[in-house]
């Protein structure tokens, strides 16, 4: 690891972008959700390991790529990962990134097995592992939100980063890399990508990468290699027409074209010529074979999507529905209110037609205009979805009120959509004067750690004082120790009647007696929201350990500082701990 010589001044070289046309955005959402800052510190990025956020992003633009840097921030596992967030700030989907230059021994995808996701870095994003189910393995660890890293052949210092559904304008994701050897890379292009424009033989200017006529037409496409050797690429294109979104279904092969100085031969007409169907959507690749010699161009294809030809009207894909609920400060609902800075999630279900499977993305918008129109709040976010969440990144919002959307990009299978403007409406203000005297307001019910044990109550406070919060187990039997149990029930065997401290219940012995579950006293120093934390006591734990189920009587009590007059509130809350499953050994 010392020849590693700094992250902080990484610049990560930058590639071929392959980019998807403007038809694929989400209905309703075609901006997609707000881009994030662009300037120290970012928050693309979760917390992962030593890191806060994201130590670099990469943001794409219409004019280039950049490598932005927050300085503040080092190895994640400590020696020699970096956290890098990847931000389309472009007019169109993304596709895939190139990162990294080959041969010059950076080894930025030397992927070694300490991604973000392996298990052993603290923290790490809830949704890990973002691969294959359960597959913490490398190169999977690394892997972020829907993202694919692919090492480049010849090389570990570069590699592509694919994005299994096309980054929307706006939108962004994260990565886990190995950090390079050297202090600064220079950036530029290393890999060629292909652009291309469809054309009506019949009208030459219809024209364009997105096409739509309203009967079958003859349609031919114009390929153009990109990248640094472009002007003398060679080689040859093949043209290919798909039925389907993920291009897998093949309706017409368009032919092989020759490459002369970075530009191929118009395809064979498709259309008529290669008789397609009315009413439909058609999609077009375009396969580049790349050619070597002094002025090298790397093979590669347009990516699905790129280009899109309508003939007709479409049927139309089933709509699925979106449902939406807003939670922050211990509420929860399609309208709240919560006091200013308090973090809010929006958490979006996609329901579809007939209960078939979903696939896709959520992307999340805030806007402080109820016409979701302008105003809009950066840094909601999204992510993949097989119908539930993600939920959106938490914001923390000053006063005002604010009108949440999330949309669904849709599957190929499935239509887009999105949630109605005003059907989720977050008020932040400033909370009511407190009450006079010792009056006090909890805020939600007691919570539960099914983790620690412990009891979480959660209150308004309007003046200081003391607050006293205990929790009392009903029914002392659940947990009463074994001994204890048996002891009683052999009492009752040879006597009609139980020992003392238990009472019948039924043919058995029980011991009824309330158990404290545990005591805080808490004092209060100046109005304002607090957390009261009931530890379990001794006995408790252990019960809880055995896999009891408790019903705890939770008792909050505050007296104003000067008062004579407390006041008390009461909650119920039942509790079990998550325990965690042990392998049994074979016995031999």
């Amino acid at each position: 690891m010392s020849k590693f010589r700094s992250a902080l001044a990484l610049a990560l070289a930058l590639g071929g972008l392959a980019v998807l046309a403007p038809s694929v955005l989400a209905s309703g959402s075609a901006q997609g959700p707000p881009a994030g800052p662009t300037s120290p510190p970012f928050f693309q990025c979760p917390a992962i390991g030593l890191d806060t956020t994201c130590q670099f992003l990469v943001d794409v633009t219409n004019t280039g790529t950049t490598v932005l840097q927050d300085t503040t921030q080092g190895f994640y596992d400590g020696s020699d990962d970096i956290t890098v967030a990847i931000q389309n700030d472009t007019s169109v989907p993304l596709g895939s990134i190139h990162l990294g230059v080959d041969g010059s021994g950076d080894g930025a995808f030397g992927l070694d097995g300490d991604g973000m996701c392996n298990g052993s870095i603290t923290p790490a994003p809830d949704e890990c592992p973002f691969g294959p189910p359960g597959n913490t393995e490398s190169p999977f660890d690394y892997y972020g939100p829907d993202t694919v890293l692919t090492p480049d052949p010849e090389s570990r210092d570069g590699g592509t980063v694919s994005f299994t559904t096309a980054l929307q304008p706006g939108q962004y994701t994260y990565i886990t890399l190995e950090a390079p050897f050297e202090a600064a890379l220079a950036a530029g292009n290393v890999n060629d990508f292909v652009t291309s424009s469809l054309t009506d033989t019949a009208n030459p200017t219809v024209t364009g990468p997105v096409i739509a006529l309203p009967t079958p037409a003859d349609v031919t496409d114009t390929a153009t290699i990109v990248g640094p050797n472009a002007t003398q690429a060679t080689g040859t294109v093949t043209y290919k027409v798909y039925s389907d979104p993920k291009c897998t279904v093949l309706v017409a092969n368009a032919g092989t074209k020759t490459v002369t100085a970075g530009t191929a031969a118009a395809s064979n007409p498709v259309g008529v010529t290669t008789p397609l169907a009315n009413n439909a959507k058609y999609f077009w690749v375009v396969e580049y074979s790349g050619n070597e010699g002094e002025h090298p161009n790397t093979p590669t294809k347009s990516a699905c999507g790129n280009e899109v030809m309508t003939f007709g009207t479409p049927v139309p894909l089933p709509g699925p529905t979106i449902t939406t609920v807003l939670s922050g400060g211990g509420v929860a609902g399609a309208q709240i209110t919560v006091p200013p800075n308090t973090p809010v999630t929006d958490n979006a279900t996609v329901t579809a037609p007939g209960g078939q499977p979903v696939t896709g993305r959520i992307s999340y918008a805030v806007y402080s205009d109820s016409h979701c129109v302008s105003g809009q709040i950066k840094g909601a976010g999204g992510g993949m979805t097989t119908g539930s969440g993600p939920a959106s990144n938490p914001l923390s919002l000053p006063t005002g009120t604010y009108y949440f959307q999330a949309s669904y990009s849709g599957n190929g299978i499935l239509g887009p959509a999105v949630s109605a403007c005003g059907s989720e409406i977050l008020t932040v203000a400033a909370p009511p004067p407190p009450p006079p005297s010792s009056q006090f307001v909890p805020i939600g019910n007691p919570q539960f750690n099914p983790k620690t044990g412990q009891l979480v109550i959660v209150a308004q406070f309007p003046v200081p004082g003391t607050a006293t919060a205990t929790g009392v187990v009903q029914q002392g039997a659940t947990v009463a120790r074994a001994r204890l149990l048996a002891l009683a029930e052999a009492a009752r065997r040879h006597s009609r009647r139980c020992t003392r401290g238990f009472v019948k219940k039924g043919r058995r012995c029980v011991n009824n007696a309330p158990v404290t579950y545990g005591t805080t006293i808490l004092p209060i120093p100046a109005p304002g929201t607090f957390t009261i934390i009931i530890n379990p006591s001794g006995k408790v734990l252990k019960a809880l350990k055995q896999g009891r189920k408790l019903n705890v009587l939770t008792t909050t009590t505050f007296l104003a500082r000067g008062s004579n007059t407390p006041v008390t509130h009461v909650g119920d809350v039942q509790v079990k701990l998550k325990l965690k499953k042990h392998s049994r050994r074979r016995r031999h």
